[in-house]
């Protein structure tokens, strides 16, 4: 195996071992205050479909990364590699998410944890976007061939990663310094709305185009336009937390990321 090739083998391995033993130490750590709400079906359907997704999305992973290795030579701006990313950052999310989700069936929530955690949430909301963002900005930059030619390339990655920082610097700010889950379950939904509405102009701008090979961007396009009616409208229907609707809000999240997908993997009408 290429040496190349197997160090990111091993990175990917050591970084699902690490997110493992991570929510097995935040679970236990938070154990004192959820030990008490085992004690009901719904409780336990809560749980096992925020753990569904996660096993769903891992598969989703697998599957990408080795469309990736099997590739003859493999760049870390190549899309798989980058839409890999998105589902290992989202899997990120729904620990999170299983976690807040456990605080809130306890009876008394702590409202220190919950901050915290809703923080953090929003920290890989916001992370969650930059492959797809310097995905986006690979594509929109190789538009202008004729000027990208005349600019060294170090100096177009620069370019790129200083968008992207500037993007979650912002971003990450904004979270850090809101002083209560209320701020950021009212102000924060509209900076990740907007950043989805982005994305969702660069893949249909890019399938429109015809600068994607690897992936369908219009339905990514229409996935994401999904995920924004459902970030809009889930508050709405969750706000009081009620078990049977957050399972079955967890489910129409899950069939639009299988919508994402497929688009991540169907390759478009005009390469053929």
């Amino acid at each position: 195996m290429e040496p190349k090739k197997l160090k990111y083998k091993n990175f990917f391995f050591i970084l699902g071992i690490s997110l493992i033993f991570l929510y097995i130490f935040l679970f236990l750590f938070i154990w004192p205050q959820i030990s008490n709400i085992f004690n009901n079906i719904e409780s336990y359907l809560a749980i096992l479909i925020i753990i569904f997704r996660i096993l769903i999305f891992g598969s989703f992973t697998a599957f990408l990364l080795k469309k990736w290795f099997n590739q003859e030579a493999i760049y870390t701006s190549d899309a798989y590699f980058l839409f890999s990313l998105f589902f290992i950052i989202l899997i990120m999310g729904k620990g999170v998410d299983l976690i807040i989700s456990l605080i809130y069936l306890d009876n008394l929530i702590n409202s220190d944890y919950m901050l915290i955690f809703f923080k953090i949430r929003y920290i890989i909301i916001v992370i969650n976007a930059i492959p797809l963002l310097f995905l986006g900005l690979e594509v929109l930059i190789n538009l202008f061939d004729i000027y990208v030619k005349k600019i060294p390339k170090t100096k177009i990655n620069y370019i790129k990663i200083s968008i992207v920082s500037v993007f979650l610097i912002i971003n990450s700010i904004v979270i850090l310094i809101s002083p209560s889950t209320e701020v950021i379950q009212n102000i924060l939904p509209i900076i990740t709305t907007l950043t989805m509405i982005g994305i969702v102009i660069l893949f249909v701008l890019m399938y429109k185009i015809k600068r994607l090979s690897q992936a369908h961007g219009l339905i990514i396009g229409i996935g994401f336009l999904f995920v924004i009616i459902s970030h809009i409208l889930r508050p709405i229907f969750t706000k009081d937390f009620n078990v049977s609707i957050l399972i079955i809000a967890e489910m129409i999240d899950q069939l639009i990321y299988i919508i994402i997908f497929i688009g991540f993997i169907k390759k478009p009408p005009y390469i053929y």
